[in-house]
Order: structure tokens, then sequence, then C-alpha cells
């Protein structure tokens, strides 16, 4: 596999990574270079590190995930192999262009996103009173996102799901 990296030694954070031998630090980089190609207006900034790990051939993978205006990205995470030789070798994963112009200001608060999932999955909102809404960005089919609040709900011993309700107009997106 080609590294990904290649042809970016030239660039002072991807130097300074290899450096100091910080995959993690690497990967940043190096997706920053590309952040034109990847359609991510600043790498560095929406994509977080979540974990490092080696295995037993020296190679490390880096998982990341998404955030915008520091407000997640549903299911936007990514995982990168990096070798023994700092050579960025597979990207796999998900995430979402830059939404740029996305406003991060919910219209709705926490409680009425926890109204509005209690009607969804037909249950008293009373049994939703000690879940807390987690603001996140959702994405559709298309990498098109929207602010929405996501609500763990327990409908009963068997039915378990999250409920996304849009922030701005309280509609369930999901």
């Amino acid at each position: 596999a080609a590294d990904l990296g290649a042809g970016l030694d030239g660039i002072a954070a991807v130097q300074a990574a290899r450096a100091a031998r910080d995959p993690g630090a690497l990967v940043l980089a190096v997706l920053d270079a590309r952040r034109a190609s990847l359609g991510l207006e600043a790498p560095a900034q929406e994509l977080q590190v979540v974990r490092v790990e080696q295995d037993s051939t020296g190679a490390t993978r880096v998982r990341l995930s998404q955030v915008y205006l520091t407000i997640p990205v549903e299911g936007a995470e990514l995982s990168v192999q990096v070798d023994a030789g700092l050579r960025l070798r597979v990207v796999s994963g998900r995430y979402v262009r830059t939404p740029a112009g996305a406003d991060g200001r919910p219209a709705i608060d926490a409680a009425a996103a926890l109204a509005a999932a209690a009607r969804a999955a037909g249950i008293s909102s009373d049994r939703l009173r000690n879940v807390t809404p987690v603001l996140v960005w959702y994405p559709d089919d298309r990498g098109v996102v929207r602010l929405a609040y996501r609500v763990p709900v327990e409908a009963d011993l068997i039915r378990r799901e999250q409920v996304f309700v849009d922030a701005k107009t309280a509609a369930i997106i999901a």
C-alpha cells in the first residue's frame, strides 16, 4: 500500500510528528495537508484522536472522531493504520465534509428534545427524567448534517434506541 503521507516531508507539522515518532500527530498533520481533497476545512480542529493502539507487528492504529464547532458528528469516526516506519497505509471509516456555515446553536432546549423523544417512543416523559440528551451533528445518507439532540430511550425491557430530535424544529430525524 502507498504511503498517504508521501511527498509531505517539507511540511513542518509532518516533520515534527515524524521526528517525535508520534503517530497521532502524524495522522493529523497528513490529513491537514490533504484537507482540500478530503473536503475538510481544518482537520486538526475537526478530528480528535480518540485512541492510539500498537499491535504485535509494530503497526499502529490511530482512531479519530469528528467534531464541528466542538459538537460531535454522529457516527463519524476514522481509523488510520500507520506502519512501524511511520507511513500511513490505510484509512477507513466515515466522516462528513466540513458543514461550513452550519449554525451550532439549538433553537430548542434539552427538555423539549426529551419531550419530543418520549412522544416518538410512545412513553411518558417521566421515564426520561434521568436521561441527558447530547447535542450532535446528524448526517443523513447524503452527508448533509443537521443539528440534533441524541436521546437514548428505553421504551421497554427489550426496546432500546437512540432518538434524534432536530435541535431547530423538534422534529424526529431518526
